[in-house]
């Protein structure tokens, strides 16, 4: 856990413990302020907006790795009742707010750095 009352508790009761921070709670952590991020956004935008629906209904596909995103193949998506790539829907909501757009080139960011185990990213 990262809770950070923790970290300045382990050393007290544990002089000798190193503080460990895994992979998984770091992605944890990145993925819950992006998806903090992605809601405020929501909050700006008219709840009939085609960015709403996409953002409110399809939000995990603003986790996954822009990588395994599909940027070719249009499919269909109910949330704006048509058929597109995934990397443009993305592309259409991240042009509502630089904020969002800067939280979720981190997040990619960072979940290529996890991958590649790079420390310098």
């Amino acid at each position: 856990d990262l809770n950070a009352g923790y970290i300045n508790l382990v050393p007290r009761l544990f002089p000798n413990a190193k503080i460990v921070v895994d992979r998984f709670h770091i992605v944890q952590m990145v993925s819950t302020a992006l998806n903090m991020v992605r809601v405020q956004v929501m909050k700006t935008v008219p709840k009939s907006s085609k960015e709403y629906r996409f953002m409110k209904r399809e939000w995990k596909v603003f986790l996954k790795r822009f990588e395994e995103l599909d940027a070719v193949r249009p499919t269909y998506h109910s949330s704006v009742g048509y058929y597109d790539t995934a990397v443009n829907l993305i592309a259409m909501c991240l042009d509502l707010d630089s904020d969002f757009r800067t939280a979720y080139e981190t997040y990619q960011a960072i979940l290529s750095a996890v991958k590649e185990r790079d420390v310098t990213a």
